[in-house]
């Protein structure tokens, strides 16, 4: 059974109506599916479509999965006031420059299979 529901509209007119609703002005969307032009890809670009609709600030899909980094290794540098990275990690990897602009954005947008 076919629908014939626009799910890409969609999604572009609800994300514009948030938007509009708390006047946000930074939206970074992360995807973390291995396909970089798949379905997660297509959402989360419709989704910052409608945030530029929205007037916000907005950039490129960030895709994780070429990214070369690791996980937490409990080195509690970013909890250690002593240590320099107050609220930040300590390792320096592909990761860090998308951890600061996650930050320095109102809304993060994730999306994955």
């Amino acid at each position: 059974m076919e629908s014939n529901i626009n799910w890409e509209a969609n999604i572009c007119n609800f994300v514009q109506i948030f938007y509009e609703d708390i006047k946000m002005k930074k939206v970074i969307a992360i995807n973390g599916s291995p396909r970089k032009k798949g379905n997660t890809t297509t959402l989360l670009q419709h989704a910052l479509d409608g945030a530029v609709d929205a007037e916000a600030e907005t950039e490129e899909v960030v895709h994780l999965y070429g990214l070369n980094y690791k996980g937490c290794s409990s080195c509690f540098s970013c909890k250690r006031k002593w240590s320099g990275f107050v609220g930040e990690c300590a390792m320096k990897d592909e990761l860090s420059p998308i951890l600061k602009k996650v930050m320095e954005s109102d809304i993060v947008i994730m999306g994955t299979i």
